[in-house]
């Protein structure tokens, strides 16, 4: 799968993730805006500030957002060698945004 398309497939999960713990504001609309201006320091402070709190996530809410947070590098700098390494299958460390093989 390519990166991009996992990190688009992602944003509206994360986006509900965001909105079911920020209710009543806008939380959803930003986020879902940054990811699609490609505003990823912005998309990553909320998903900060959501693993800032671990207590208030269910269930698989917290490895989703790890998932997201370990895509972003590669969003942001889209180094040809980084995207085709996590293409062929390198797994990234949760919460790590660290490459592992």
């Amino acid at each position: 799968m390519q990166v991009r398309q996992a990190v688009y497939d992602l944003a509206p999960v994360i986006a509900d993730v965001i909105s079911a713990h920020c209710r009543g504001t806008s939380a959803r609309r930003i986020f879902i805006r940054a990811c699609f201006l490609g505003d990823w320091e912005e998309a990553k402070s909320m998903v900060e500030g959501m693993l800032a709190e671990p207590w208030v996530l269910r269930g698989y809410q917290e490895a989703r957002l790890c998932e997201f947070l370990g895509l972003l590098p590669v969003m942001a700098t889209g180094t040809p060698e980084t995207i085709r390494k996590l293409e062929s299958g390198v797994k990234l460390q949760p919460c790590s945004g660290v490459l592992v093989t």
